[in-house]
């Protein structure tokens, strides 16, 4: 059975399953709003994922078709995988940041970024094994999708309408990918987080080349919400965060630890 929570103020968390060990779901939110549903990422595109949305849908009373807008928080598969197909099924809008719309072509096509990859690992001296896994590449599995750009590019600041004067608040926070969206909701303040702060874990943040600060930006988006006191908070994994604020002050602490440990270790040079 899918998991699904009412969250009131007609807001619906649905876990739906990933076809890996961990996380093993992700969690979407349908918003009842005037033009259909408003879902909050979507999963893979497996036959798993697609009936457990079904299911988790037809609880309240909808169906794929009757989505009127899709909201992906940044470009990973188990966020977005299944996101061509809902958009053919209910032609629906599609909202993503802005920069999807140039990232987009690397997410259907591997082989450039890992590509990139092989050289970054053999240029720091990484394992041959390393670099060759790079160089011959992964296989490509069925429930990645395959992806289209947002019919609606966002960026900070912007409002996402939901009728009756309510709208989602766009803040983008980059770091654990360009992408990255977090949503805060105008009538309950609820803080839809994606993957920026989770409750257990702090996000993979990559490695995109000497003239990009990823982890830069990731950690100011965390002082963002600190410095906006966000409070009750709904992650793309895991439960319920009732102090988003509190808990991305924990992850900054975390990294801060993390900064102290590799200055200990290059404290006598260059190593």
């Amino acid at each position: 059975m899918t998991d699904s929570v009412d969250l009131g103020h007609g807001i619906h968390r649905l876990a739906i399953p990933l076809p890996f060990p961990s996380p093993s779901h992700v969690n979407c939110y349908a918003l009842e709003s005037d033009d259909g549903i408003t879902l909050i990422d979507c999963g893979v595109d497996s036959p798993v994922g697609r009936e457990a949305l079904r299911l988790a849908l037809g609880a309240l009373g909808a169906s794929p078709a009757d989505l009127g807008r899709l909201v992906v928080t940044h470009l990973h598969v188990d966020h977005m995988g299944l996101s061509r197909r809902l958009m053919e099924e209910a032609d629906c809008d599609f909202v993503m940041h802005r920069l999807a719309v140039d990232e987009v072509d690397g997410y259907n096509d591997f082989g450039p970024g890992l590509a990139a990859l092989a050289e970054t690992a053999a240029r720091h001296g990484a394992p041959e094994s390393a670099v060759e896994m790079f160089r011959v590449g992964f296989p490509r599995p069925d429930w990645f999708g395959q992806a289209l750009p947002p019919r609606t590019p966002v960026t900070d600041g912007d409002r996402i309408p939901l009728g009756g004067g309510r709208h989602l608040e766009v803040l983008h926070t980059p770091g654990h990918h360009p992408t990255h969206i977090c949503l805060v909701d105008s009538r309950t303040g609820r803080f839809f987080a994606g993957d920026h702060v989770l409750p257990r874990i702090s996000p993979f943040v990559p490695y995109l080349g000497e003239d990009q600060d990823s982890l830069g930006d990731y950690l100011a988006g965390l002082e963002r919400v600190v410095q906006r006191r966000l409070e009750l908070t709904q992650p793309a994994h895991g439960p319920e965060i009732s102090r988003g604020w509190a808990r991305a002050r924990q992850i900054l602490l975390h990294h801060q630890r993390r900064f102290d440990a590799i200055t200990a270790v290059l404290g006598d040079g260059p190593a």
